[in-house]
Order: C-alpha cells, then sequence, then structure tokens
C-alpha cells in the first residue's frame, strides 16, 4: 500500500504502510474497503464518530507545532457525541443562523438556514428545522422574537417591533406568530389581516 503523506507519527514522519477511511467511512473486515459506517459492524474495535479525531485532520497542521498555531479542526467543526438524530444548532457558532444534521452520533452535514422572503428575517435551527425569527419564543431562544403570553388573554396581539403585516395570537399561554398575506395587514379592530386595517404604529 502506498504511504499516505496526511498520517504522520509524532516526530512527523508518514506512518508506513498506513492509511485511513475518510470521514464518516469505518474499514470493513468483511469487504476489507471503507464502507458508509451505517454498514459496517465494528464489534469490539474502537468506532471513532468524530471528524476531527481522524488521523489525516488531527495531523493535518504543521510538524512540531505545539500547541497547535492558530484555529484548529475543534474550532470550527462541529460534534454529534451525546446529541440525538436531526438538524440541530451549531454548538461551536451559538447564536448564528448555522446548523449542523445528527445521524448516529455524527455530523452528516452542516450549513446555515436561509432567509425567509415571507418575513424578511433571518431563519434559525429551532425543533429541527429552520424557523423564522418572530415564530421563535423569545423566553426559549435567543434568537427568537415571539412575546411570550404570559399574563395574556387568549387572543391577537400586534409585534411590538414591526410593521403591521404580521401579528401573534396566544393560546392557553402558548404564543404563534403569523405573517399576513400579501396587500393585507393586521387590524386591531378584528385581530386579524384585512385590507385597509386600522393598524396603530404602521411604518
Amino acid at each position: 500500500m502506498l504511504k499516505d503523506r496526511d498520517l504522520m507519527n509524532g516526530f512527523c514522519y508518514p506512518v508506513l504502510h498506513l492509511t485511513e477511511c475518510i470521514f464518516p467511512y469505518l474499514f470493513s473486515v468483511d469487504t476489507l474497503q471503507c464502507e458508509n459506517f451505517t454498514d459496517v459492524k465494528c464489534g469490539s474495535r474502537y468506532e471513532e464518530k468524530y471528524e476531527c479525531n481522524y488521523g489525516r485532520i488531527s495531523h493535518s497542521r504543521p510538524c512540531n507545532s505545539h500547541p497547535p498555531l492558530g484555529p484548529t479542526c475543534g474550532d470550527f467543526v462541529p460534534d454529534c457525541i451525546g446529541d440525538p438524530d436531526g438538524l440541530l444548532e451549531d454548538d461551536r457558532k451559538k447564536g448564528s443562523p448555522c446548523y449542523k444534521i445528527c445521524f448516529k452520533e455524527r455530523v452528516i452535514s452542516r450549513d446555515c438556514c436561509p432567509k425567509n422572503d415571507t418575513w424578511r428575517t433571518y431563519t434559525f435551527p429551532y425543533n429541527g428545522k429552520c424557523v423564522p425569527s418572530y415564530e421563535i419564543p423569545a423566553s426559549e431562544n435567543s434568537n427568537g422574537l415571539l412575546p411570550s403570553c404570559i399574563g395574556k388573554a387568549d387572543g391577537s396581539y400586534q409585534f411590538h417591533d414591526r410593521p403591521c403585516d404580521a401579528y401573534f395570537t396566544c393560546k392557553n399561554g402558548t404564543a404563534r406568530g403569523i405573517k399576513c398575506h400579501q396587500g393585507k395587514l393586521f387590524d386591531v379592530n378584528t385581530g386579524t389581516c384585512v385590507k385597509d386595517a386600522h393598524c396603530r404604529g404602521l411604518v
């Protein structure tokens, strides 16, 4: 086997005859090649789940740089160890729109949530989806702009920090953000979106 120059020993020399699967693949003793981790049974062999702990990444820094110079893989690449499956906030970029998708404690995808054209605002990871700020409770998430319904009677309310193109409802203490359809505004008298609405604080 050719030596893999990305795999170095402690003295920064390539380790002869050693190669490594690319994350998240694992070596199969059945096929004698790298396979998707979902198709490999490691048995008693150690099973690495974090991309930054793969040898070609953990050793891809300048030789003899102890401690590593500048940012490391772990500063940018999230992990899913101990996390449930699904879309979650990128724990390396808290407060940002960025997310990771976990499956069997591995990051299988990462990206950032898109801007929402309907609300004309950014979306953020929340409950397994990219959700507009005005649909995320402010009490549960730092990016949320949906007010609390604590102390409010059931009904419809105007957002205090945006035009009358949207409103939120309270029902049994639970808030829900609603965006009016194009051409309609929230009417404080009817509590719904209508044309030619009577709206306080329209900007």
